[in-house]
């Protein structure tokens, strides 16, 4: 059984693990999730069913983790997760102007970009998905 970590439940994170678990794509007892305030990654918790951690935690027991937090925070969260991400980790970014190239010098973990539309949110969306090496 896959499970997913997200990292930043702000409003991306937080339509993609709705949308995940709605669509049946994902459990929710597979996902856990931290976010900077604590408090609103429990309240998504609250509302669908997931775990909390921090982002230590969530790397370390996530074998997928998307990375849903502004690009500026990108490299400091990637430092404090980086002994967590081996290479047989995915490491989904949804920033779409933080380069491939630039995730994976920074970890070991496989890279990916995915890029969803806000009508994804209506299940009517298509995303941009790109992959690394």
């Amino acid at each position: 059984m896959t499970t997913f970590g997200f990292i930043g439940t702000g409003h991306l994170g937080s339509m993609l693990v709705h949308k995940f678990i709605e669509t049946g794509a994902m459990k929710a007892a597979n996902i856990i999730a931290s976010n900077r305030t604590r408090e609103e990654a429990e309240h998504l918790a609250k509302d669908q069913g997931i775990h909390v951690g921090n982002n230590r935690e969530v790397a370390g027991q996530s074998e997928v983790i998307f990375l849903c937090v502004r690009p500026l925070d990108i490299k400091t969260v990637l430092k404090e997760i980086s002994e967590q991400l081996m290479a047989e980790k995915l490491l989904v970014s949804v920033a779409a102007d933080f380069s491939l190239r630039d995730l994976e010098a920074l970890c070991q973990a496989r890279v990916a970009r995915v890029v969803p539309s806000l009508a994804c949110e209506n299940l009517k969306g298509v995303s941009l998905i790109a992959m690394g090496d």
